[in-house]
């Protein structure tokens, strides 16, 4: 009995280490004030995102806490250390999988998540809402995948999931998975051969999914995950804003082996 609980509990622990290490970049936005985004993942470098042409009228009631707001002019956010953040998702041992996730409050069409090379002689849209409300989903260079229409002037989940080794690229709208995916092979080193990876939020973009316009609206909640989560993993996100996600659970699971592992000692002991 005494192994049994022990195996629980070891278990629990790397599984908590695993899934932690996926969340490579998260931004709550709930800082409320100041021209940095702190990053809250358990990754081991912290990546943080500068508010560029923003101020402090930018910081508003968001879908969970704090949020920000785009202008739709020239209004965007963009991490740091884009070659660490490139390695993470296409260096020895990753072969391009990501699941981005992020909360939007649209006013019009316009790029949700971008992403650019150091010199920002490479770009595309890989998240964008267009004038119809239709939200498209792409990873360079795959075909986009449509994932349904979101109302304007209302708050809305998006999740893009491209799982790399099954090359299949596809995507989930306020917790409903696309009807349709795309399975093709992308560009393992799509940086324009930079290896610096950079996910502008709001920035707008010639190479586009609709327009291309600077994104008009409000955004929080952004993640990166360099693994292709679930289907019950991004139910979770959509659920919960802020609250309980992924990582989150797995610490539920370590607290219930170490209760159990304690339980079974004292059990032992009488």
């Amino acid at each position: 009995m005494k192994h049994w609980i022990t195996m629980i509990f070891i278990i629990a622990i790397v599984s908590l280490a695993s899934i932690q290490a996926e969340l490579i970049l998260y931004w709550s936005m709930n800082e409320g004030s100041g021209s940095i985004l702190s990053d809250g993942s358990n990754s081991t470098t912290s990546y943080t995102g500068s508010l560029t042409n923003m101020d402090s009228s930018a910081w508003v009631q968001g879908r969970s806490g704090y949020g920000l707001n785009f202008d739709g002019t020239n209004d965007y956010v963009i991490n740091d250390k884009g070659e660490i953040l490139g390695s993470e998702l296409f260096g020895t041992g990753h072969n391009g999988t990501i699941t981005t996730s992020i909360w939007f409050y649209a006013r019009r069409g316009g790029v949700i998540v971008d992403e650019v090379n150091a010199s920002r002689n490479w770009h595309d849209s890989q998240i964008e809402i267009l004038d119809t409300g239709e939200v498209r989903v792409r990873v360079w260079a795959m075909n986009s995948v449509s994932l349904g229409t979101a109302s304007l002037n209302n708050w809305h989940h998006v999740v893009l999931r491209y799982n790399g080794s099954t090359s299949t690229l596809d995507g989930f709208l306020d917790g409903q998975e696309a009807v349709s995916d795309v399975v093709q092979e992308r560009n393992n080193n799509p940086y324009g051969y930079s290896g610096h990876a950079y996910y502008p939020l709001g920035l707008a973009d010639t190479t586009n999914l609709g327009d291309g316009r600077y994104f008009s609206g409000m955004l929080d909640e952004f993640r990166i995950y360099n693994h292709a989560l679930s289907s019950t993993e991004i139910s979770q996100l959509y659920q919960n804003p802020s609250g309980i996600i992924p990582e989150a659970s797995a610490f539920l699971f370590v607290a219930l082996g170490l209760t159990l592992y304690i339980l079974g000692k004292k059990a032992l002991w009488i």
